[in-house]
């Protein structure tokens, strides 16, 4: 029998006052809609693929967003650097989704 290991996340929220909302997910739709909004995810097999939405309704106002994943110690809070994901968008877009997978149990910092 395969044990299932918790994946724990550290969020970072943004200024909501500047209208940003970040939220993580199993799976979302084009408009941002999150299936499945989660703050922790189970590693079930050798991975877990979850979904970023990075929103904001006045606009993302850049062509490039830049999303860095650290692994956190959970007794030093070091922060590891594992994943750069790097997604293209259109300045006018409202909505950005980044699918990215982990591999390893522990806290992230993203």
């Amino acid at each position: 029998m395969k044990k299932l290991l918790p994946l724990l996340f550290l969020l970072v929220s943004l200024n909501s006052f500047a209208g940003w909302e970040m939220m993580f997910c199993d799976s979302a739709d084009e408009k941002g809609n999150c299936a499945g909004k989660l703050e922790s995810f189970v590693l079930s097999g050798q991975d877990v693929q979850l979904k970023i939405v990075l929103a904001n309704a006045g606009g993302i106002r850049t062509t490039k967003v830049y999303f860095e994943v650290y692994l956190v110690d959970p007794t030093t809070f070091a922060e590891e650097l594992v994943a750069t994901e790097e997604l293209q968008t259109a300045e006018n877009a409202i909505v950005a989704i980044k699918a990215i997978k982990l591999f390893k149990k522990g806290s992230y910092l993203i």
